[in-house]
């Protein structure tokens, strides 16, 4: 009875070796599939023949791990590369798909280049995405875009482009974190910083501008001042903070916004010298208003400094 079932046993372990060897030979001949088609192009058949070779290899334990790992580096390798040819043909959703996949099978794999390599590259999708949206001025489209390419791989170029998104969107509250992000990444130096600051200046200084317009010059003063949390180096806004001051009489301040713009603005420092001599016509000093109405040569402000010069000082 004992000899009877040690070869009941002997033959059931020999069954299940030549299932396993047949198993293992299955799964290595959807592998081999999969390299032949994809050398010949085929990826969508080649993923297929992968996916059957990690299949029937999981059924082995232990025994199929080797080949379930070079099936499962082989899908990452593929979809990787669907995912480059999907973006080159402007298909950001395919290769957005694509990508993840590629993602996910380099995960299983411990793969951290091939998982840093596709978040790089959904990072640039989603960038694209964000910039196309921001040509067709949809700011909320682009800025969420934008967030998303930032989960995936951040840059400061995608902040800058984020801070332009909100600024056109009027979201302060967002446009003042994105450029908060920019500078911690970026430092002082950085290109996309400095195109940022401007960005976020001319959007304070087109509110300055609205409420110059309603003649509320202390909420002129306010903005272009909070402005300078950002960018103290804009010339246009000493000038509308120069003509604020002069406005409310307070003298002293805009002459020293309208010389700080002076020292600032790189081509024609007109209207800041306009401002200026307002503000030393009011102070008094007719002399040197003078002075600085005559270094007033171009602009819309042109006439009224020769009125003064001519008739109200009588400027030497």
């Amino acid at each position: 009875m004992k000899y009877f079932k040690s070869l009941l046993t002997l033959i059931f372990a020999s069954l299940v070796v030549s299932l396993s060897a047949q198993t293992l030979n299955e799964a290595g001949a959807e592998f081999n599939e999969g390299i032949k088609l994809q050398k010949e192009g085929q990826s969508e058949q080649a993923i297929t023949a992968f996916k059957n070779a990690v299949e029937i290899s999981e059924q082995l334990g232990v025994e199929g791990d080797d080949l379930k790992m070079k099936s499962q580096k082989q899908l990452a390798g593929i979809y990787l590369n669907m995912g480059i040819g999907s973006y080159k043909s402007k298909k950001p959703d395919d290769a957005i798909k694509y990508l993840s996949e590629s993602f996910n099978y380099a995960e299983l794999i411990g793969d951290t280049k091939g998982m840093q390599k596709a978040n790089k590259l959904l990072g640039g999708v989603y960038s694209y995405k964000g910039k196309v949206a921001l040509k067709q001025k949809d700011f909320t489209a682009s800025a969420d875009f934008l967030n998303k390419s930032l989960e995936y791989y951040p840059d400061t170029d995608e902040y800058y482009y984020l801070v332009y998104a909100y600024s056109k969107g009027k979201d302060e509250a967002n446009m003042k974190a994105a450029m908060d992000k920019l500078l911690e990444m970026g430092g002082e130096d950085n290109e996309d910083v400095q195109k940022a600051k401007s960005i976020v200046s001319k959007y304070y200084i087109s509110d300055a501008v609205e409420a110059a317009k309603t003649q509320n010059y202390n909420k002129v003063i306010e903005i272009i001042t909070r402005s300078f949390a950002y960018n103290d180096k804009e010339p246009l806004a000493y000038y509308y903070l120069a003509t604020a001051y002069n406005a409310q009489k307070e003298y002293d301040k805009a002459i020293q916004a309208a010389e700080t713009g002076v020292a600032l603005e790189q081509e024609d420092p007109s209207n800041y010298y306009f401002e200026a001599a307002r503000g030393y016509e009011g102070l008094g000093k007719n002399d040197k208003a003078c002075d600085n109405y005559n270094k007033v040569t171009d602009g819309p402000n042109l006439e009224a400094a020769k009125y003064q010069i001519s008739t109200v000082l009588n400027c030497k």
